[in-house]
């Protein structure tokens, strides 16, 4: 997505919102897994870094926040990792319909055409995991997303 073509919109994928009280905001960490992890999407803690989602029982690590010069990182590259804290907000990638107050789903499984790391407004049974953060704003397919 160039400057050019992100003039007309309210937000993107992986943008910090706000930066409210907590102490850190954001983590670099390595992609370690065998695939691209996307800005906006959740992603998993690994043993060594983070990767993408693949089952519920992955613990989330945080969103990842998108770079200016690119907004997908490879196997092996370093990105930035987003935490949420108290006061803390990112747009994230929304699947489905949400609603200003609604509790925040992550999709953990990825399934026929809908990627791991999205937003819910609802549980999908063995596919998605509850957090403790809500929507605080939607648009165009994204999720302002924080804790109240």
């Amino acid at each position: 997505m160039t400057y050019k073509s992100q003039q007309n919109r309210i937000a993107f994928a992986g943008q910090i919102s706000k930066a409210g009280e907590s102490l850190a905001r954001a983590t670099g960490e390595q992609n370690v897994g065998t695939t691209p992890v996307v800005a906006g999407r959740f992603v998993a803690l690994a043993a060594a870094g983070i990767k993408e989602l693949s089952a519920v029982t992955d613990v989330l690590a945080g969103v990842v926040v998108r770079s200016p010069v690119q907004d997908s990182y490879s196997p092996d590259e370093y990105l930035s990792v987003g935490k949420i804290g108290h006061g803390d907000g990112i747009w994230v990638e929304l699947e489905g319909a949400a609603a200003r107050g609604d509790k925040v789903h992550v999709r953990a499984v990825a399934q026929a055409g809908k990627p791991a790391g999205k937003v819910l407004a609802a549980e999908v049974t063995d596919k998605t995991v509850p957090t403790d953060l809500y929507i605080i704003n939607v648009a165009a397919g994204l999720a302002e997303i924080g804790r109240l």
